[in-house]
Protein backbone atom coordinates (compact mmCIF):
# COMPACT_ATOMS: atom_id res chain seq x y z
CA UNK A 1 0.00 0.00 0.00
CA UNK A 2 1.74 2.86 -1.13
CA UNK A 3 0.66 6.61 0.18
CA UNK A 4 2.06 9.89 -0.96
CA UNK A 5 5.36 7.51 -1.83
CA UNK A 6 5.57 5.69 1.45
CA UNK A 7 4.97 2.30 1.88
CA UNK A 8 1.81 2.24 5.26
CA UNK A 9 2.09 -1.39 5.16
CA UNK A 10 2.96 -2.03 8.81
CA UNK A 11 0.60 1.18 9.38
CA UNK A 12 -1.14 -0.56 12.65
CA UNK A 13 -4.27 1.88 12.38
CA UNK A 14 -4.72 3.37 8.74
CA UNK A 15 -5.64 1.44 5.27
CA UNK A 16 -6.40 3.22 1.78
CA UNK A 17 -9.61 3.13 0.48
CA UNK A 18 -9.90 2.84 -3.36
CA UNK A 19 -9.67 6.61 -4.08
CA UNK A 20 -6.03 6.37 -2.29
CA UNK A 21 -7.78 8.22 0.95
CA UNK A 22 -6.68 7.38 4.48
CA UNK A 23 -9.30 5.23 6.17
CA UNK A 24 -9.27 3.72 10.33
CA UNK A 25 -8.80 -0.07 10.22
CA UNK A 26 -9.24 -0.58 14.01
CA UNK A 27 -10.64 1.41 17.01
CA UNK A 28 -13.62 3.42 17.63
CA UNK A 29 -12.73 5.25 14.56
CA UNK A 30 -13.03 2.19 12.47
CA UNK A 31 -14.08 1.88 8.62
CA UNK A 32 -14.22 6.32 8.61
CA UNK A 33 -12.57 8.67 6.10
CA UNK A 34 -11.96 12.34 6.92
CA UNK A 35 -15.34 12.84 4.92
CA UNK A 36 -17.22 11.12 7.70
CA UNK A 37 -16.34 14.11 10.12
CA UNK A 38 -17.84 17.66 9.29
CA UNK A 39 -18.88 18.84 12.87
CA UNK A 40 -16.23 20.83 15.52
CA UNK A 41 -16.89 18.10 18.20
CA UNK A 42 -16.08 15.48 15.88
CA UNK A 43 -12.84 17.52 14.38
CA UNK A 44 -11.77 17.87 18.32
CA UNK A 45 -12.20 14.08 18.62
CA UNK A 46 -10.38 13.20 15.63
CA UNK A 47 -7.79 15.35 16.23
CA UNK A 48 -7.11 13.88 19.40
CA UNK A 49 -7.11 10.53 18.73
CA UNK A 50 -4.43 11.34 15.72
CA UNK A 51 -2.24 12.84 18.53
CA UNK A 52 -3.07 10.12 20.62
CA UNK A 53 -1.52 7.45 17.99
CA UNK A 54 1.62 9.97 17.49
CA UNK A 55 2.28 9.21 21.52
CA UNK A 56 1.67 5.37 21.32
CA UNK A 57 4.75 2.65 20.46
CA UNK A 58 3.62 2.53 16.71
CA UNK A 59 5.84 1.99 13.89
CA UNK A 60 6.88 5.27 12.37
CA UNK A 61 4.59 4.57 9.28
CA UNK A 62 1.45 4.54 11.66
CA UNK A 63 2.92 7.94 12.67
CA UNK A 64 3.37 9.26 9.34
CA UNK A 65 -0.46 8.24 8.80
CA UNK A 66 -1.86 10.16 11.81
CA UNK A 67 -0.15 13.50 10.93
CA UNK A 68 -1.42 12.62 6.76
CA UNK A 69 -4.52 12.85 8.09
CA UNK A 70 -3.80 15.97 10.26
CA UNK A 71 -2.48 17.90 7.19
CA UNK A 72 -6.22 16.71 4.93
CA UNK A 73 -8.01 17.91 8.04
CA UNK A 74 -6.69 21.80 7.08
CA UNK A 75 -9.15 22.10 4.46
CA UNK A 76 -11.91 21.87 6.93
CA UNK A 77 -10.41 24.16 9.40
CA UNK A 78 -10.29 26.72 6.30
CA UNK A 79 -13.56 26.16 5.81
CA UNK A 80 -14.79 26.44 9.56
CA UNK A 81 -12.61 30.30 9.68
CA UNK A 82 -14.24 31.54 6.64
CA UNK A 83 -17.86 30.71 8.01
CA UNK A 84 -16.82 32.08 11.53
CA UNK A 85 -15.27 35.16 9.96
CA UNK A 86 -18.42 35.79 7.86
CA UNK A 87 -20.20 35.52 11.07
CA UNK A 88 -18.26 37.87 12.97
CA UNK A 89 -18.20 40.12 9.92
CA UNK A 90 -21.95 40.61 9.61
CA UNK A 91 -22.28 40.81 13.68
CA UNK A 92 -19.85 43.56 13.61
CA UNK A 93 -21.48 45.40 10.54
CA UNK A 94 -24.45 45.32 12.50
CA UNK A 95 -23.02 47.01 15.65
CA UNK A 96 -21.03 49.84 13.28
CA UNK A 97 -24.70 50.80 11.83
CA UNK A 98 -26.30 51.29 15.02
CA UNK A 99 -24.07 53.31 16.78
CA UNK A 100 -23.60 55.41 13.93
CA UNK A 101 -27.42 55.36 14.12
CA UNK A 102 -26.93 56.25 18.00
CA UNK A 103 -24.44 58.56 17.54
CA UNK A 104 -27.07 60.67 15.11
CA UNK A 105 -29.95 60.88 17.57
CA UNK A 106 -29.12 63.71 20.31
CA UNK A 107 -29.33 62.60 24.01
CA UNK A 108 -29.50 59.54 25.83
CA UNK A 109 -30.78 56.39 24.34
CA UNK A 110 -30.97 53.47 26.55
CA UNK A 111 -30.94 50.09 24.62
Amino acid sequence: MDFNGVDIYRCKFFTLTEDKKLKFNRGVHIGKTLDDYNTVPELQKISAYCYWIFRQDVPVETKYCAGAFLKSMAPKYVELEKKLRDIVIKGQKALTEKTEELAKTPGKKYV
